[in-house]
C-alpha cells in the first residue's frame, strides 16, 4: 500500500477500523507505523502496544460499530463512528494521519460520559 491518495488512505483507515473491531490485534499491529503517535482523551496518549492493548479491550466490549461519518484528504483520514454496547452507544472519532501505507497518528476523542456509563472505569 505505498500508493497516495484518498483511496489508499480509506483502505488503509477502514483495514484498520475492521481488524481492531473483529479482536484482530495482529492485523492492527501491520497497519501502524513502528514510531505512531497516539492520543486519546479515554486512555491517553502512548504508542503503538498502548493503542493495541486499548483497542483489544474495547473490541471484547463492543456488540457492533456504525460508522456515522468518513473524510478523507491529502493522507489523513476522519472516521466518526457509534461502538454498540449493551443498551448504549460511544461516539468516536478517529484521526488518522497515512504515510506509505501505514498509521504514523493517531487522534481519538470518545464521548467520554457514554464510555464511562456503559464500560465503566477505564
Amino acid at each position: 500500500m505505498a500508493q497516495n491518495g484518498a483511496v489508499a488512505t480509506r483502505d488503509v483507515a477502514h483495514a484498520y477500523l475492521d481488524a481492531w473491531t473483529a479482536g484482530d490485534l495482529d492485523g492492527v499491529r501491520g497497519l501502524l507505523a513502528a514510531d505512531v503517535t497516539v492520543e486519546c482523551n479515554l486512555t491517553g496518549s502512548g504508542d503503538g502496544a498502548h493503542l493495541v492493548e486499548a483497542l483489544g479491550r474495547l473490541a471484547a466490549a463492543v456488540d457492533a460499530v456504525t460508522v456515522v461519518s468518513e473524510n478523507y484528504a491529502d493522507g489523513r483520514a476522519m472516521l466518526l463512528y457509534d461502538c454498540a454496547v449493551g443498551d448504549g452507544a460511544i461516539r468516536t472519532v478517529e484521526y488518522l494521519t497515512v504515510v506509505d501505507g501505514r498509521i504514523a497518528d493517531v487522534r481519538r476523542v470518545c464521548d467520554i460520559v457514554a464510555a464511562r456509563r456503559l464500560l465503566g472505569p477505564v
